[in-house]
C-alpha cells in the first residue's frame, strides 16, 4: 500500500474498505491506515507546540559569508539564510543597531549595509 501523506486521503482510503472487515487483510489494511492517521495527527500537534522562530523585520546582509549564525548582545540565536545570492540574518532595528555600533566587527557590518545604514 502506498504510503498516504494526508488525513484526507487516509479518510477517503478508510471509506473505500469494507464497514465490516471479511478478511484479516481488511483489518491489516485499516489498522496501516488509522496508524498513519495517528502519526500525522501527532506531527501536526507535535508542529503547532513548538515555539514559532521570532524573526525580525530588517534583512541584514552578513559581511562574512562564513557567518551562518550569530547572538545578539540580549543571548538570542538567529541563523543565517540565502536571499537573492547574499547571506543575510532577520533583526530586529534594535539587534541592527547593536550590531553596528560596537564590537570589533562593526565596521564590517557597516560596510556591508550601507544601504541600510541610510534608511535606520
Amino acid at each position: 500500500m502506498m504510503q498516504m501523506q494526508t488525513i484526507t486521503e487516509i479518510d477517503a482510503a478508510v471509506m473505500r474498505l469494507p464497514a465490516s472487515p471479511v478478511t484479516g487483510e481488511d483489518i491489516d489494511a485499516r489498522a496501516a491506515l488509522m496508524w498513519r492517521r495517528y502519526e500525522l495527527e501527532s506531527e501536526a500537534r507535535a508542529a503547532a507546540a513548538r515555539p514559532k522562530e521570532v524573526t525580525g523585520n530588517l534583512l541584514v546582509v552578513v559581511p562574512d559569508d562564513n557567518i551562518t549564525q550569530i547572538q545578539t548582545i540580549r543571548g538570542r540565536l538567529i541563523n543565517a539564510e540565502v536571499v537573492d545570492g547574499k547571506w543575510v540574518v532577520r533583526l530586529f532595528p534594535a539587534e541592527f543597531r547593536d550590531l553596528i555600533m560596537g564590537g570589533r566587527n562593526s565596521l564590517d557590518w557597516q560596510r556591508a549595509n550601507e544601504a541600510l545604514m541610510s534608511q535606520i
